[in-house]
């Protein structure tokens, strides 16, 4: 599973930052990153970048069968803002990004069901007017711990409902 999702990182830009048990994180528009990426790869807002590398990681996800016959299924939270990343640690030094946005992409993640990408109105904001083969639905959710908050599904656009770019 992590090597395709690391294929997919190459792919759409997308740096894989850590893993954690089941968790992959990582993260898109890293500028110190990016200056060595496709410039192909750079006409593309990175935001969208992350939307389709999480599509695509669905469905490479779903192509996975586990040992009792089901497919594999992910979860995906994204959010936007600004993040630190560098060095962290003496004894057991790696490579990190941290601060409130990291944080709360792990919120979207946390509330969302399995199978279905959720991104934050951050994400939504910067995104809505630069798509056209996604469609947005607007969820309340709330999870277990009673954390709650507005999100939005990311569902990827049938043949034929493309819509007019502004």
């Amino acid at each position: 599973m992590y090597n395709g999702l690391d294929t997919l990182c190459e792919q759409y830009g997308i740096q894989m930052i850590n893993t954690v048990g089941k968790a992959f994180i990582a993260c898109g528009g890293l500028k110190f990153f990016e200056k060595n990426l496709d410039p192909r790869l750079l006409t593309s807002y990175h935001t969208v970048r992350v939307i389709e590398f999480a599509v695509k990681a669905q469905a490479f996800a779903n192509s996975i069968t586990l040992h009792d016959g089901r497919s594999a299924s992910i979860k995906v939270g994204i959010h936007s803002g600004s993040v630190m990343y560098g060095i962290i640690g003496d004894v057991k030094p790696q490579f990190s990004i941290i601060g409130p946005a990291v944080d709360k992409a792990a919120a979207v993640c946390k509330m969302c069901p399995g199978g279905s990408i959720h991104i934050s109105p951050q994400s939504y904001e910067r995104v809505v007017s630069k798509v056209n083969n996604f469609e947005f639905e607007e969820r309340e959710i709330s999870c277990a711990d009673g954390a709650s908050g507005k999100v939005f599904l990311v569902k990827k656009r049938r043949a034929g409902k493309r819509r007019l770019q502004d």
